[in-house]
């Protein structure tokens, strides 16, 4: 039952809200990596990301709020979906040494306004954004606490986090979950990162952590 619940949310927050990227279109809305809704059993033993920094502020995934995040570099939150289907989001544009990148911060119906999971997604030359994705500085960096990144070679990223749950051509599924008890009530939490290969090296990173009874 509480895995059955746990996928139930994963799927609400990955639904299809894609990138529009075409002529005369530009990105607000969340992407994905993987098509398929199915989470397969788990296989890592541990947390992977259970949080990252923006230049000095500490994300941490189903504790800190959108509207702080908002409250401290701006944007414009945006929503889509009803009920258990509603996703949440804040768009925001920056670049580093290798080019421009997207991140978008997002919260699921069950995560009560806090960021439950993020991708962080490198985007071509010449890709336009909404005017509701706010541009961050460049001095604001991105930073994850694992030693991987945009950019970083496949088989850096083999090394760091092992081998996948799954994998399916140039894209990674890694899945962690464990029981817990809060307030002497049983719980199950999801961690999962999905990462996009593109050239041999990192084009985009999805990570989602998830706790339900």
């Amino acid at each position: 039952m509480r895995r059955t619940l746990a996928i139930a949310v994963l799927c609400s927050m990955s639904f299809c809200l894609c990138a529009q990227t075409g002529s005369g279109t530009s990105i607000w809305t969340p992407s994905r990596i993987f098509a398929s809704d199915v989470l397969p059993p788990a296989t890592i033993p541990k947390v992977m990301i259970a949080g990252f920094r923006v230049s000095d502020l500490k994300i941490i995934l189903e504790e800190t709020k959108l509207d702080d995040v908002r409250a401290r570099f701006g944007g414009e939150i945006g929503h889509d979906g009803d009920a258990g289907d509603s996703l949440s989001w804040l768009c925001y544009s920056g670049s580093d040494s290798k080019g421009a990148w997207v991140l978008w911060l997002k919260s699921g119906e069950m995560d009560d306004g806090a960021v439950g999971s993020f991708q962080w997604r490198r985007v071509s030359a010449g890709t336009k954004f909404d005017e509701r994705c706010q541009a961050l500085p460049e001095t604001n960096s991105i930073k994850l606490p694992v030693a991987v990144a945009l950019g970083s070679s496949e088989t850096r990223m083999l090394q760091v986090l092992g081998n996948p749950t799954i994998r399916e051509a140039n894209k990674f599924l890694y899945v962690h979950e464990h029981d817990l008890l809060i307030r002497q009530l049983p719980y199950t939490m999801i961690n999962t990162v999905e990462i996009e290969i593109r050239s041999g090296a990192i084009w985009a990173i999805d990570v989602l952590k998830i706790t339900s009874s």
